[in-house]
């Protein structure tokens, strides 16, 4: 009776087995150009949930992945200079193969200006054309946003601050950094003599039309 029960064991074990080896599938992909249909070399196949997993299309523009289990996937197909494909491949019983086209990526667009990935990427923006009773249009600015930006005010650190704004010449002295020294140009930094500085609103130099130089220059946590 034991010897019975042990072959029935080892059967049921050896069909779990053999479902799981035909549980195994194939996904065949062309993928070629929507207008000319010719095949295209070297497409990217990534899986979506692991995009470490990624595959390249022969000449021919195939591709071919063996051994997938049941389930579905998400894939992701990619050729730098046309439009990203999304498929989602469903594998329940039997191989899959489906075709792909690619289209270049193409757009018509009238006059317009990026600004909001400017202020992310380097916490920049622009004065507006009035500000008070000040007038920018047409002038060179730029506007530091501090709250962006990550830095350690506590150093009171201005190359930290102005990194972002090209042609600056940010001179470092042993005045532990109250005094802004700032150039540009090729100008002298020496005190910002060369700047007009202000605090909200007002000029802090010790004479603006005479010698227009910095003597002071608040913190950047006060900032």
């Amino acid at each position: 009776m034991m010897t019975r029960l042990k072959d029935y064991s080892l059967f049921f074990l050896l069909l779990l087995v053999a479902q799981q080896v035909t549980a195994q599938h194939t996904i065949s992909v062309h993928i070629s150009h929507e207008e000319t249909s010719e095949p295209f070399e070297g497409v990217r196949i990534y899986l979506s949930d692991d995009v470490r997993m990624s595959h390249l299309t022969d000449e021919e523009g195939y591709f071919e992945i063996n051994d997938i289990p049941n389930g579905s996937y998400n894939y992701t197909f990619f050729l730098l200079g046309y439009e990203v494909v999304n498929r989602r491949v469903d594998i329940s019983g039997g191989d899959a193969e489906f075709h792909i086209t690619l289209q270049e990526i193409s757009r018509e667009f009238s006059e317009f200006t990026i600004t909001e990935q400017q202020e992310i990427n380097f916490s920049i923006k622009r004065l507006r054309e009035v500000e008070g009773t000040a007038i920018y249009a047409g002038k060179k600015n730029e506007v530091v946003l501090l709250e962006n930006m990550v830095i350690n005010t506590a150093s009171n650190n201005a190359r930290q601050i102005y990194s972002h704004i090209s042609g600056l010449n940010i001179y470092e002295s042993n005045d532990a950094g109250l005094q802004l020294n700032i150039g540009g140009r090729g100008l002298d930094p020496n005190r910002s003599s060369h700047f007009n500085t202000r605090q909200n609103g007002y000029d802090i130099s010790a004479d603006v039309l005479g010698y227009p130089e910095s003597y002071y220059t608040p913190p950047a946590e006060a900032l």
